[in-house]
Formats: structure tokens, C-alpha cells, sequence
């Protein structure tokens, strides 16, 4: 993988956890550590597996 595209996709991941994070706050409004916790991680753990999942979809296309 090239330098910019690893930025491109740092960069998109960056705005689609800063846009669900303005969500969060205007529809939950105050939250406790636990809620903060739990956001964190359920969407840490789906920005992780997101670009893994399509790298092997990737790779299982080109192959067909």
C-alpha cells in the first residue's frame, strides 16, 4: 500500500469518527465513562475490522 493511500484512508476513518462522535454528543448529550467507554470501543473495533474486511473482499474479487 502507498503512503497516500494509507493517509487517504487515515484521513477518511479520521472524519467518519469525528462526525459520529458530533452525533453522539448533540443526540446523547451528557454521557457517563461507561457510555464513553462503550462508544470508544464498539467503534475503534468497527474502524478496525472495516478496512480489514475489505482488503480481503479485495483480494478475493481480484482473484475471481
Amino acid at each position: 500500500m502507498e503512503l497516500t493511500s494509507i493517509l487517504g484512508l487515515a484521513f477518511a476513518l479520521g472524519f467518519d469518527a469525528f462526525a459520529v462522535g458530533i452525533a453522539a454528543g448533540l443526540k446523547l448529550g451528557k454521557l457517563d465513562r461507561w457510555t464513553v467507554f462503550r462508544l470508544s470501543f464498539h467503534f475503534g473495533f468497527a474502524q478496525f475490522g472495516m478496512p480489514l474486511i475489505g482488503f480481503r473482499a479485495g483480494e478475493y474479487l481480484y482473484q475471481v
